[in-house]
């Protein structure tokens, strides 16, 4: 049996209604809604669901720091391995001091 569902703006629209026609109580499929006549703020809460074009752009700076990291691994070998060559390298430019 397909069921249709209510969709978020009917149920605003619901509940909306029943507080300003002095509904006291709504009962739903096991939720219960109590209306008190005081005004509230809501609080809304969810969690965002990245898209497909974030979740590139994450794993590409997840790349890019993984790269930063392998370089930085790397010079830190030369630096113990070939002390000379690290200095030539840092004189003439090729590397950043660190």
């Amino acid at each position: 049996m397909k069921r249709d569902w209510l969709n978020s703006k009917d149920i605003c629209k619901i509940l909306d209604s029943c507080s300003k026609n002095g509904v006291t109580e709504l009962c739903f499929e096991g939720i219960i809604v109590k209306f008190t006549g005081q005004p509230i703020q809501p609080i809304i809460t969810w969690s965002k669901q990245p898209t497909l074009s974030e979740e590139k752009e994450n794993s590409s700076e997840v790349s890019k720091e993984m790269a930063l990291e392998a370089d930085q691994i790397q010079l830190e070998q030369m630096m113990i391995e070939d002390p000379v060559a690290y200095e030539r390298h840092l004189i003439n430019g090729d590397l950043d001091a660190q």
